[in-house]
């Protein structure tokens, strides 16, 4: 298990995020008040079993004025994403990106990838601006 990987659904470790309820695959789950946009060319999770998962996310902390003194760093949601009938609830990943964007403060909104690390059972969110 990684020694880096900050798990805790804060920014800057002092102000708290509320949690929105997870509709599973539906419209207004994936548009209301969410701007994380899916941006895979299908939902097919392949080899990975139906269930919930946790997904991380590396970030880079650039705050630094040396770019010398700027680091990677990983954080994991408490929030999970669902894996039903062989697909992606594409709800509950976007939900859990955008979570992980408030987080890490990134501007991204494109998921464009979710990498499976089967060794330990999570999912490796890329997301693109």
């Amino acid at each position: 298990m990684m020694n880096n990987v900050v798990k805790f659904p804060t920014l800057n470790r002092n102000t708290q995020f509320d949690d929105a309820p997870i509709t599973i695959l539906n419209d207004e789950a994936i548009n209301d008040n969410n701007r994380m946009v899916w941006d895979l060319d299908n939902t097919a999770c392949m080899s990975v079993a139906d269930g919930s998962y946790p997904v991380r996310y590396t970030a880079l902390d650039a705050s630094a004025v040396n770019n010398q003194d700027w680091f990677f760093y990983t954080i994991e949601s408490h929030d999970l994403i669902h894996v039903v009938d062989g697909q992606f609830d594409v709800a509950s990943v976007l939900h859990t990106a955008q979570h992980l964007m408030d987080i890490s403060g990134y501007w991204g909104v494109y998921v464009e990838a979710l990498e499976w690390n089967a060794q330990e059972e999570y999912f490796d969110l890329v997301v693109g601006s």
